[in-house]
């Protein structure tokens, strides 16, 4: 019995290789990250109005993650007694990791949320939610509820209206794989995911404009 106890509490406390979390930066600045190279390679690309490729670095994104709140997201996150902080992401070949730490008491676990999202014959994304693990434990079936009040807890800040419908469509994209229309706004243009590769620590995602205005 003890033995048993003691691999459950080795595997939960378990800790992948593959999380290193980014520290926030001291002073409170926004990541330059962001400022000086994703969102100026955004802001160029649709001014063309044409279809573009962006490349996005694994460093960069876990950069603006922990440094920027103004995309609607502040860490850490107080939920139901339990303190969730210290994001990550992590790209692998052709999946996406989503990782942070769960405090529970004084205990820290590592959650790991494992994703192979893919555009179907239709052009829909389709995020694939695979498993998702505290330390080396399979959790997934338990999970689904708490990530959607993780959802929920973030999005209390952000106001429903069309431009941000992308983000409520998470929720049910996550735990129930519905597709979703992958149109986002960005700088007041609409665009569509029209391709995308993963690869190690590099995401590669291809746009065109969208205009709702001439859509069905």
């Amino acid at each position: 019995m003890l033995l048993s106890v003691g691999v459950l509490f080795l595997m939960l406390t378990h800790r992948p290789s593959v999380y290193q979390p980014t520290a926030p930066h001291d002073d409170g600045r926004v990541s330059p990250y962001l400022t000086h190279k994703l969102a100026p390679d955004m802001y160029n690309n649709i001014q063309i109005d044409k279809p573009f490729c962006v490349i996005v670095e694994q460093d960069g994104l876990n950069d603006i993650i922990v440094n920027d709140t103004s995309l609607g997201w502040e860490w850490p996150v107080q939920l139901d007694g339990v303190t969730i902080s210290a994001p990550y992401i992590a790209f692998l070949p052709d999946e996406i990791f989503l990782m942070g730490t769960v405090n529970l008491g004084k205990l820290p676990l590592v959650v790991t949320i494992k994703l192979a999202p893919k555009l179907d014959e239709q052009g829909m994304l389709q995020a694939n939610l695979t498993s998702v693990k505290v330390g080396a434990v399979n959790i997934t079936k338990l999970a689904k509820t708490v990530i959607s009040k993780v959802i929920t807890a973030q999005l209390e800040g952000i106001e429903k209206c069309d431009f941000n419908a992308w983000l409520f469509e998470l929720n049910d994209a996550l735990l129930e794989n519905k597709p979703m229309k992958p149109v986002f706004p960005v700088y007041e243009k609409y665009i569509r995911l029209t391709n995308s590769k993963i690869q190690n620590r590099k995401l590669t995602l291809v746009f065109e404009p969208y205009y709702p205005e001439k859509q069905d």
